[in-house]
């Protein structure tokens, strides 16, 4: 099971190279690492002792070299020689920097010295894989931790004697029995409250008390499920520890126990309808698919508390059981591209989406993002949208680094979004391009050419010099070219459908080519004195001229 969980979480990452892969990837390959030396181990100390086997690597390479070769005299005298050439190799860098820091002339004549053929990052990348490999391949486990876990038996033993003691006290079954019943009436009761009062809630149509949030309700009802639920399965664990399983009058506190762990699944299942009403109302997040996660995990354990109280099982079971469980759904939750059903969730079914996570989300999400810019919404011309600037940026990173990536850093998912990014369908419906404030050269622009429908293209502060690198985009009706370097205007007549056009004014000294702009009503200008407008409005006449800054 852990060797095919290496296989398939390493699927996962090719296919979508996300962080979850990558994470269940790493507790995969731990996994089979602490199993490979001792197949009867749990999950979780395995994990453990993986873990330290990481972490414990430069101390046990010394060791185990030692304990190898100690016998070996060849290799001691190898050895030996190794030793004999590191001291003095180690005291002269350390004597190095002392006299670097003691004489200006030899510390001048060591700055000479060029060190850029050393990468200390190959350097401490390679000595990092190297001790986590031999953590790996020499696995290392706590012995009195590893004594326990080999002692394990799945079904509970009957013990000798009928009574055990508290605060010096010999208390019987019988009295362990009535406690137990006593306790579980009064908590089933309690529950039974807080349950019927939620479906009430739920399906009875009433409303959050004055001053209670949507988020302040179901962050109350996880955070009491996980009191309550840990509570729960720790007060079971302790009464069905030992002899009670085998007491002949148990049957009422095990059935007593059972409808309270049922009354703890409801409860589970009244959290799970708050998140969803909470999702319906502001959408999807990584934490809200969180608390649905927690919620099958918990039925997990409530279910197999259950199995454990009906069969008699210990509590090593629970422990063993619930371990592979919750491995195998790492592995299963790895394959969905979540970011992407996010996003297609809240665009579809939110009205007004949390625009600002969902770019935060990664690049499978950019594809399904087009509304957010496919129109010009904003009033203002020259107001840049952040989410439009973001957006823009991300295609522009895409495009950009899908040339520099190779087998390295290959996934599906990423040759995907830029099959779909770069596919007629979607670069016909761009509307509007923002890369204010991206340095943007001519080779870049012309990788951006296939967005060439565009009608909004602002491009404040970018450093291009010429017109002539955006003649693609003769489609546009609004262009924002405050900012830059230009000098002159020579190939703006090639834009016939402009209409709204924003320049720097003390940078240009011929707007004669602005003449040619017959559907140009609007003219947006930085620092401007009230005479040279009056000039500029008789040079283009029927243009608006908005100056940004009256001197």
């Amino acid at each position: 099971m852990a060797a095919a969980g290496s296989l398939l979480s390493g699927i996962c990452i090719a296919w979508h190279g996300n962080t979850l892969g990558i994470v269940a990837n790493i507790i995969s390959l731990s996994l089979l690492s602490g199993l490979s030396v001792n197949t009867g181990s749990s999950v979780i100390l395995a994990l453990l002792f993986s873990a330290y086997s990481y972490v414990s690597s430069p101390v046990y390479m010394i060791i185990n070299y030692v304990e190898r070769k100690s016998d070996e005299q060849k290799t001691v005298k190898s050895s030996r020689k190794l030793v004999l050439i590191l001291v003095p190799l180690i005291v002269t860098i350390l004597f190095f920097f002392i006299y670097r820091s003691s004489s200006t002339l030899f510390d001048a004549l060591a700055s000479k010295i060029n060190w850029s053929f050393i990468s200390w990052s190959w350097i401490l990348f390679t000595i990092g894989g190297f001790i986590l490999l031999y953590g790996f391949f020499y696995h290392q486990r706590i012995n009195e931790m590893a004594m326990l876990d080999d002692k394990f038996v799945s079904n509970v033993a009957p013990k000798p004697g009928n009574t055990i003691l508290f605060f010096g006290k010999e208390i019987t079954l019988a009295d362990e029995d009535f406690s137990a019943r006593l306790l579980f009436i009064l908590l089933n009761a309690l529950l039974l409250i807080v349950n019927v009062l939620d479906v009430d809630f739920i399906f009875g149509g009433q409303h959050l008390p004055l001053g209670v949030t949507p988020k302040q309700f179901v962050h109350q009802g996880t955070n009491m499920l996980i009191t309550s639920i840990v509570f729960a399965i720790a007060i079971i664990l302790y009464y069905f520890r030992g002899n009670l399983n085998f007491y002949e009058k148990n049957k009422t506190i095990k059935v007593l126990a059972c409808v309270w762990v049922a009354q703890n699944a409801l409860m589970v299942f009244s959290t799970a309808c708050r998140n969803n009403l909470y999702i319906q109302q502001y959408g999807l997040t990584y934490k809200r698919i969180g608390v649905y996660i927690y919620l099958l995990l918990t039925l997990v354990g409530l279910f197999t508390t259950l199995i454990k109280v009906i069969n008699a099982k210990s509590n090593m079971y629970l422990f063993r059981k619930n371990g592979w469980i919750f491995y195998s759904l790492l592995i299963v939750l790895s394959f969905p591209d979540w970011d992407r059903i996010i996003c297609e969730y809240n665009m579809g079914y939110i009205k007004d989406a949390d625009t600002a996570y969902l770019l935060s989300l990664s690049d499978n999400a950019i594809p399904i993002m087009l509304p957010l810019i496919k129109k010009d919404s904003s009033s203002e011309f020259l107001s840049r949208e952040p989410y439009d600037r973001s957006y823009c940026a991300r295609l522009y990173n895409i495009l950009q680094m899908h040339n520099y990536k190779d087998i390295r850093s290959w996934n599906y998912d990423d040759i995907r979004v830029y099959s779909e990014i770069t596919s007629k369908e979607f670069t016909d419906s761009v509307e509007v391009l923002d890369f204010s404030n991206i340095h943007l050269d001519e080779k870049s622009l012309a990788m951006l050419a296939i967005y060439n429908k565009v009608t909004t293209m602002r491009l404040h502060d970018v450093g291009i010099t010429s017109i002539r690198v955006i003649q693609n985009f003769t489609a546009l009706r609004k262009l924002d070219l405050k900012g830059n370097d230009l000098l002159i205007l020579s190939g703006i007549e090639n834009f016939k459908n402009l209409e709204k056009l924003g320049i720097d004014y003390d940078r240009l000294c011929d707007y004669t080519p602005l003449k040619s702009l017959k559907n140009l009503k609007e003219l947006y200008v930085n620092v401007i004195t009230p005479d040279e407008c009056m000039e500029l409005g008789r040079e283009l006449p029927g243009v608006n001229v908005q100056i940004g800054a009256v001197l």
